[in-house]
């Protein structure tokens, strides 16, 4: 008897569970846009994460879902565009003028101060392919690099690790 309802609860009951955990994602889903492969790629980490942190059947799966909420949090920053939107919060425009707009503030210098290194990079991509470099195209550069060095990291910490998650 109990061999017929894990068989129940396996075949019946899980599928079911696994369509109301992924129904709000599925509804969301868009063809064409980046951010609904990170939605879905974030949806199967977090859901993964939360297995292993419940099961705890290996040794080091405290590691494993460290790692995996370290790349939840990546992906809400590349998402989210944080890279981009720090760069802005840099600039300040006047908005109450038709494009383009004038700018009130602007404090890139002191962006590019905190990423002596990425400034250096920007500076050498921009150089590369002969384009002005002006403070503010300089600064967008270091943001660009940051948000594509975020995207790498992402993948090569899942390619590192992921088909030892799926055990």
């Amino acid at each position: 008897m109990k061999s017929l309802l894990q068989s129940i609860k396996y075949h019946c009951w899980n599928p079911i569970k696994t369509v109301i955990q992924w129904l709000p994602i599925i509804w969301k889903d868009r063809q064409g846009d980046d951010y609904y492969i990170f939605m879905i790629i974030r949806r199967k980490l977090e859901l993964t994460a939360n297995h292993i942190e419940h099961m705890d059947h290996y040794v080091g799966c405290e590691h494993d879902v460290k790692r995996i909420r370290l790349i939840i949090k990546l992906i809400d920053k590349f998402i989210n565009e944080d890279y981009e939107l720090e760069h802005f919060s840099y600039i300040e425009y006047d908005w109450n003028i038709r494009f383009p707009r004038d700018i009130i503030k602007d404090d890139t210098l002191k962006y590019m101060n905190l990423y002596p290194t990425w400034k250096r990079r920007a500076i050498n991509k921009l150089t590369k392919h002969n384009q002005l470099i002006d403070n503010y195209r300089l600064s967008f550069e270091i943001a660009s690099l940051r948000h594509e060095k975020c995207k790498d990291l992402i993948f090569d910490l899942m390619k590192k690790d992921i088909e030892r998650w799926w055990l």
